[in-house]
């Protein structure tokens, strides 16, 4: 409260969870907006008018209760009609009705763990292909990575594009009449670029979605910058019917896409996009996903790989903590502090797993979670890989699937 709380002109009500006050303006002769008015400024006179009650629909935020009506109409928390191509739980998997956390990492006993580890290290190594690095740049962002201005910030997400567009070309996923569907597609900056490479091709759509509504979004430079359609939904991907979006119904072919769809919202990804679509229209998937630790087993998709080589629902949950391993800075921890410091350190060191096998055993089970993606799709007639398509300096999280219907 570093304000002068007299001289504000403004609502002088202090919002705690933002440190700061209310930012609303407020009528002559008043210190409080309408939200935050004191019952005990309001003339009597005006009292049974500018008396404010809980909204019915978010008891969060207030309304003049003679308007209760009018708000009630506008109020952006009121329940609204579904389109058609929203169906709740629709990519959720049927066959798994419970998605109960059984154990968690940190509650898995040190031989427990051991094992899950020799499983691990078994699939990855005699199991799964080698890894491949394939790292491209796509000529759409030549200049933009020669921009001096540019911090590795800006760089990295810029060299991730540029590889995965370069991929979509190499996978002969460039083609007219296709609809590419960016899953949690954020602020759109991968569709943006791939935009300016399928404008060069006729009637092409670009369909961004994302259960969020994102500022600085690029949409709007998308549309002055190339020929091709654009078109964004709101929606959650485990409710979102692909054949009930009556747009993309026209396009002949369907490619798939994304970077960085985090933990489960991959699974539903693949379930959506090879499920509720004609798998006849259907050409390629390029998807790099990331934060395997939130993946649940409900959702996941390879279960039945997994189960083949002896990992069930219960070891599940403590490899996706493992998977965190390949990401959470294990070594820089050890160098930068005490052995003891480091959290639960002392348990890692007793099973004889120092920090650099650690990261690569989480490695390794990123691989294995996503390969066990590739085998559902390869049974759906995609010829898949797994490559790394960014160095490891440049992002951990630099694996990315590539799919290409037979």
């Amino acid at each position: 409260m570093d304000e002068d709380q007299g001289a504000r002109k403004g609502c002088q009500y202090f919002v705690a969870r933002k440190r700061r006050y209310c930012r609303m303006t407020v009528k002559e002769g008043q210190h409080f907006c309408g939200e935050h008015i004191d019952h005990n400024e309001i003339p009597v006179e005006h009292a049974e008018v500018l008396r404010r009650i809980p909204c019915p629909y978010d008891p969060k935020h207030t309304c003049f209760e003679q308007r209760l009506q009018n708000h009630l109409k506008k109020c952006n928390a009121r329940q609204k009609q579904n389109p058609d191509y929203i169906i709740p739980g629709i990519n959720n998997d049927p066959a798994v009705t419970e998605n109960k956390r059984t154990k968690s990492l940190a509650e898995t006993e040190g031989e427990d763990l051991l094992e899950l580890i020799e499983k691990i290290k078994y699939i990855s190594e005699d199991v799964i292909p080698v890894v491949a690095k394939e790292i491209y740049c796509h000529s759409v962002l030549a200049d933009e990575l020669k921009n001096p201005e540019y911090g590795p910030s800006t760089l990295k997400h810029r060299l991730q594009n540029a590889s995965l567009l370069g991929h979509i070309e190499h996978s002969n996923l460039l083609q007219p009449d296709t609809c590419f569907i960016e899953f949690g597609a954020g602020r759109g900056q991968l569709s943006f670029w791939l935009g300016q490479v399928a404008c060069r091709n006729q009637h092409n759509l670009l369909l961004l979605v994302d259960k969020e509504s994102h500022r600085h979004k690029f949409d709007k430079q998308l549309l002055l910058r190339s020929e091709v359609q654009v078109q964004r939904l709101r929606a959650n991907i485990a409710d979102l019917s692909l054949a009930h979006v009556p747009t993309i119904q026209e396009y002949s072919h369907w490619v798939g896409i994304s970077k960085h769809l985090c933990g489960a919202a991959t699974d539903l990804a693949l379930r959506c996009f090879t499920t509720t679509c004609n798998i006849a229209t259907s050409m390629g998937i390029i998807m790099a996903p990331c934060c395997h630790h939130k993946g649940d087993w409900s959702n996941y998709i390879g279960k039945e790989f997994l189960l083949a080589y002896g990992i069930n629902a219960e070891e599940f949950w403590p490899m996706t903590g493992i998977a965190s391993w390949a990401t959470c800075g294990i070594s820089n921890c050890m160098s930068r502090t005490a052995e003891s410091d480091c959290k639960q350190s002392n348990r890692f060191l007793t099973l004889n797993l120092r920090p650099e096998e650690k990261e690569d055993i989480g490695r390794k089970c990123k691989q294995i979670l996503d390969y066990g993606r590739l085998k559902y799709l390869e049974a759906l007639g995609f010829r898949s890989k797994l490559v790394y398509y960014i160095s490891e300096q440049i992002s951990p999280e630099n694996l990315c699937m590539v799919a290409v219907k037979e």
